[in-house]
């Protein structure tokens, strides 16, 4: 008889082990009808079966029958106190606050607990120790917070369709759950933990990098341009700028130990399929431009006389283009290398058509120009720790050097204006 209770002891641990794996492999999912009431005394239950628990072992001898029922309390305690996390997002009700502040307290008393035993005898101390409850609850908000992404994902695809592709549909609905499920921990959720946890950060290391697994996975999926760009927005600019300095989490967060939602070659790649894709587009903008303005030329449209030359307002035109859209890609470039630009040269008189270097593509230049100047009367260039001078000249003189077809007069004003900035 005596074998056989221990053996049916053995089992119950052993299933009790099996249970706290699957609590920590997927979320709760309980029926709230066969919970114990009085969860707001979670603290007090723990520390009641903590000094039972005591007792019971600093006896020279234990019935197993006090031990198979302590266990099983202390099951019962484990399941009320994941049920409490479990439902962390689900209400923000004051008795519900009340029952997740209690069941971080009793977690605490637990672990501290578990370290009491680790200094004992072993063949005194509890099977279910150490419980490890602290552990059980970070792999727990893993879960929870993977399962409400996706969650957040299925929502959305029975929701009106606002987006023009499921991938933009899927990335906004991802991270406006993020930005949402912070502002609830930074206003609600965190005055329930204690300070040492620092339960911000935790989540926000959760939600980065589930919302990053989940942003690869798209971005390796053969976005077409326009997707990119949304990724390249997201990554960029809308989740530091928005969610991560919002004015309820800036300076809350450790931004730094995040990183970027996407590692630097995923940018890269999805920065380089964007604008060649916007290159060629330009292109093909430009040269429309060329054709129609050449044949208004070659069908009698003399264009205005301005001191001698021919003037076309094309060149203005496609500045500001060339303008726009280099200011429209910084919005959510990682870097700021130029890509897009375009280069003018003046028309001559004795031309009716624009000449090859009219008209320059160039994948750098202009936007390498604004980041040089940029540095200019900054520190970097007072103390000289940076040759600022120097690299503006080299690439102002590379551009001007490509512009063959100039008057001399603009060659003079070129000239002019290298040894103005020298000087």
């Amino acid at each position: 008889k005596m074998k056989m209770w221990k053996n049916f002891r053995r089992e119950n641990l052993k299933q009790t082990g099996e249970n706290q794996k699957n609590i920590q492999s997927e979320p709760v999912r309980v029926d709230h009808k066969e919970v114990p009431q009085q969860q707001d005394q979670l603290a007090e239950v723990s520390k009641k079966l903590i000094m039972r628990e005591e007792q019971l072992f600093t006896q020279d001898f234990c019935s197993e029958e006090e031990e198979d029922q302590l266990l099983r309390d202390f099951e019962t305690l484990r399941l009320q106190i994941w049920m409490a996390v479990h439902s962390t997002f689900s209400s923000s009700s004051l008795s519900k606050l009340d029952i997740l502040r209690s069941a971080m307290v009793s977690i605490q008393q637990q672990e501290e607990q578990d370290q009491r035993w680790k200094e004992c005898p072993g063949n005194r101390v509890p099977m279910w120790r150490p419980q490890r409850c602290l552990s059980t609850h970070n792999t727990l908000l893993r879960n929870m917070v993977e399962a409400r992404l996706l969650k957040a994902t299925e929502e959305d695809e029975g929701g009106p369709n606002r987006l023009s592709s499921h991938l933009k549909r899927e990335v906004c609905s991802l991270g406006k759950r993020v930005k949402e499920d912070l502002l609830t921990v930074v206003r609600v959720v965190k005055d329930c933990y204690p300070p040492h946890m620092d339960i911000l950060n935790l989540y926000a290391r959760l939600y980065h990098c589930s919302f990053s697994a989940r942003l690869s996975r798209l971005a390796a999926s053969g976005p077409d341009p326009d997707d990119c760009m949304y990724l390249l927005f997201w990554t960029n600019r809308y989740y530091p700028d928005e969610i991560l300095k919002h004015e309820d989490l800036d300076g809350r967060i450790n931004t730094a130990c995040l990183g970027s939602l996407l590692q630097q070659d995923k940018l890269n790649q999805l920065e380089n399929q964007y604008l060649v894709h916007k290159q060629d587009k330009v292109k093909l903008w430009l040269n429309t431009a060329l054709k129609k303005e050449e044949e208004s030329w070659l069908n009698g449209a003399i264009p205005e006389l301005i001191d001698q030359y021919y003037f076309s307002p094309l060149a203005i035109n496609v500045i500001q283009v060339s303008t726009h859209l280099n200011c429209h890609e910084q919005d959510f470039h990682s870097s700021a290398s130029g890509r897009d630009v375009v280069l003018l040269s003046p028309i001559d008189s004795r031309q009716r058509s624009f000449s090859q270097s009219a008209l320059t593509m160039s994948t750098s230049p202009c936007l390498l120009l604004q980041m040089l100047f940029r540095h200019l009367w900054k520190p970097i260039w007072m103390d000289g720790s940076l040759p600022v001078v120097d690299s503006v000249l080299d690439c102002l003189n590379q551009e001007l050097t490509d512009l063959t077809d100039l008057q001399p007069a603009c060659r003079q004003v070129r000239l002019l204006f290298t040894g103005l900035f020298i000087t």
